[in-house]
């Protein structure tokens, strides 16, 4: 996808003057000295193209440079591999790609025999070390998550590195400028021109909007008394879930968007309350990714800072079991509705401190938890034994119907907080036996997911994510 607009063409244009000979790119600082490409700033120009979707042919030059660049002993090669991995990833490179299982090997070559990483650049700079692995295992994760372990994965999914980004349309377009003038700003070019393609995406115009489907039920009647919003909002199909809010929330019927308002989305219950004096929404929507992402975008219309998904979802076996609550850090899988919200590659994560704040409350509340991935599949009846190996070798734990996929995405594009919190009540090895839902021990842990999602949104309110 490209995008008509004067900052990129510009910002675009700035970068053919780093291109060189060899199909990769260099700023001047040591041109004369080498007389090649910069294998970093590359990298850096190739992901901001490729998330432009321009100049394809730009592209196949430089990937052929990365390919063909050696792996060298040098202090920034373990930065340059996991940047390597990350934009062979990006331009759909598989994990038996050539080039990624040299730059893979070498990774995991960093790794000693106790398991610690040797790639420390300074024992006194902690924070910085911590960002180095982060880099290394985020990059391994999404060629060859199944070789992470379990202490990796959470590290993973509860820590986040300093990273500066333009956040918005003004700096985006500013730094673009700055980097394109001063000539040797190269790798900060691409770093620019990547994120301002990402917020050239979120100012599409759009022929239906919440805008539209709360002023149409303001003319049927309903003010903005019931209209505006607060807080976190619950998405729920269980009752157990919704009888528990109600008792710690004092919940009580809302009137909010209904049929009348929203004949396609409209969810069939929706009760307002507070818990420690933060508004607490809880609604049940209808069941699927598209209403349900309509959902998000009305709530976040309304004034909601946060959504969690709080239901039941397809275990695929091992180490998750019945009663367990699942975190999922991310969703693979295609879907037909996250696509529209910038899931273009079939995989999206959540924000981490939404992770860090679920597994937290877990802790706190002693609930049996693990954090991974989800797999979506809007088709039950078409799931493989395949497709379950594959999901497992990916580092999911369960399956859905494509709900997860569309609230990360949709939670991310608009700003907001978004995450899910699951129990299984079927292991897809074992077939269809819907025999556990009637179980008591199902309503318990129904009842127990309410208390984690309200102790998460307090450590979310704790940490200044929620006002």
């Amino acid at each position: 996808m490209g995008f008509d607009d004067p900052i990129v063409d510009e910002s675009v244009e700035s970068v053919w003057q780093f291109q060189r000979y060899d199909g990769g790119f260099h700023g001047p600082r040591f041109w004369e000295e080498d007389q090649r490409s910069c294998i970093g700033a590359t990298l850096w120009v190739t992901r901001g193209l490729l998330s432009l979707g321009l100049e394809k042919d730009a592209i196949e030059s430089a990937i052929d440079f990365v390919e063909a660049e050696e792996i060298e002993d040098s202090p920034y090669q373990f930065s340059n591999s996991a940047l390597t991995l990350e934009t062979l990833h990006l331009y759909g490179c598989e994990s038996e790609n050539e080039c990624v299982k040299r730059h893979m090997d070498y990774l995991l070559s960093l790794k000693d025999g106790e398991g610690k990483w040797r790639c420390a650049s300074d024992p006194d700079q902690r924070a910085r070390n911590r960002a180095v692995v982060f880099l290394i295992l985020d990059a391994i994760r999404k060629l060859r998550p199944e070789i992470l372990t379990n202490c990796e994965f959470d590290f993973l999914h509860s820590r986040s590195p300093q990273v500066h980004l333009c956040c918005t349309d003004r700096e985006a377009r500013h730094s673009t400028r700055d980097a394109g003038e001063k000539g040797a700003g190269i790798h900060h070019l691409g770093r620019a021109v990547s994120q301002l393609g990402a917020i050239r995406r979120k100012k599409m115009t759009w022929l239906i909007t919440p805008k539209q489907t709360l002023s149409a039920a303001r003319q049927a009647g309903l003010d903005d008394e019931h209209l505006q919003l607060s807080g976190v909002a619950v998405l729920t199909f269980s009752k157990a879930v919704l009888d528990r809010l109600e008792e710690l929330c004092g919940h009580k019927d809302a009137a909010w968007l209904v049929p009348q308002h929203h004949p396609y989305a409209a969810a069939r219950i929706v009760k307002r309350g507070e818990f420690d004096g933060l508004g607490v929404t809880v609604l049940v929507p209808p069941m699927g990714a598209s209403p349900l992402a309509c959902v998000v975008e009305d709530l976040a219309a309304c004034g909601v800072q946060a959504v969690f998904l709080v239901c039941a979802a397809w275990s695929l076996g091992p180490p998750v079991r019945f009663g367990d609550l699942i975190v999922p850090a991310f969703s693979i899988g295609p879907d037909g509705t996250s696509i529209h919200y910038g899931n273009s590659k079939g995989e999206v994560r959540t924000a981490l401190e939404f992770v860090d704040a679920l597994v937290e409350a877990c802790r706190v509340l002693d609930a049996r938890h693990h954090i991974g991935g989800n797999a979506t599949c809007e088709a039950l009846y078409r799931i493989t034994p395949v497709m379950a190996d594959d999901f497992r070798e990916r580092g999911c734990l369960c399956v859905d119907n494509g709900e997860a996929s569309t609230l990360f995405a949709v939670t991310h594009t608009l700003g907001i907080l978004g995450g899910v919190l699951f129990q299984p009540y079927i292991e897809l090895t074992q077939g269809w036996d819907p025999a556990l839902l009637r179980d008591e021990r199902y309503r318990d842990t129904c009842r127990l997911q309410a208390e984690v999602v309200l102790e998460a949104s307090t450590q979310l309110r704790r940490q200044g994510s929620l006002d």
